[in-house]
């Protein structure tokens, strides 16, 4: 099972901590470790995109209530204004992995029995009469953060069921069915935490033991500028 945000988090304060090895007050939220970790996960993600690497094993997540309106699709999409589709809100997704569709584990049925056909490029265009989609289900994510159903199972659908990998798993936040906390696991694989712990870990160690570093020579300095009391008596 992941950690969660909070727990990496912990993780990496109290190491930073105990590698300083001395009392030192550091301005080192956890708020800005857990920004830094979501920053450096992206990181990673999109490096292993280029690297061609496909194992996404960890970084899914599990969203089953997009809520969908009738909208015109006209306002992402090359299709004419005024062409109606139900469209809902998805979170920010990696371009490369919509594209190749390893972005998306399930689109469907909100009680995950009735995955829908994912389409790419653009099949969009014709999915309302394809002989290839016919009358099945399907859904289009686009790259601005919409996803779009054609021929939905039942014409009152009003829910949309998904699992993907979202560029920031904050973005749950913003859907009430999934009551996401700092303290649910984190989508992150066990070797990515490896590898943003120790490179946090070490980045902060290094930066605060130069800024003492740093703090100690000016301290110095002004201890030796400093006009010296000469004590005796006046001559």
């Amino acid at each position: 099972m992941n950690l969660s945000l909070n727990a990496i988090a912990s993780m990496v304060i109290n190491s930073t901590f105990a590698g300083l090895k001395a009392k030192t007050n550091i301005p080192l939220s956890i708020d800005q470790v857990k920004d830094e970790i979501a920053a450096l996960r992206s990181r990673l993600i999109k490096e292993q995109i280029k690297s061609g690497d496909n194992n996404y094993e960890g970084l899914y997540v599990k969203i089953p209530c997009i809520p969908l309106t009738c909208r015109d699709m006209g306002e992402c999409c090359d299709v004419p204004s005024g062409t109606m589709a139900l469209g809902g809100k998805v979170p920010k997704l990696f371009d490369q992995l919509i594209s190749n569709k390893k972005a998306i584990r399930y689109a469907g049925s909100p009680n995950m029995f009735k995955p829908f056909r994912i389409l790419s490029g653009t099949e969009y265009i014709y999915a309302s009469n394809s002989p290839l989609i016919g009358n099945a289900p399907a859904v289009y994510f686009d790259n601005s953060e919409n996803v779009w159903v054609f021929n939905p199972p039942t014409p009152d659908m009003d829910l949309l069921s998904v699992i993907v990998i979202p560029e920031d798993p904050n973005d749950l936040k913003n859907y009430a069915c999934c009551a996401a906390s700092d303290d649910d696991p984190y989508p992150v694989p066990g070797w990515m935490v490896d590898t943003i712990t120790g490179k946090l870990i070490n980045d902060y160690i290094r930066y605060y033991t130069m800024n003492q570093q740093q703090n100690n020579t000016q301290s110095a300095e002004e201890q030796t500028m400093r006009p010296q009391i000469q004590s005796g008596n006046n001559q």
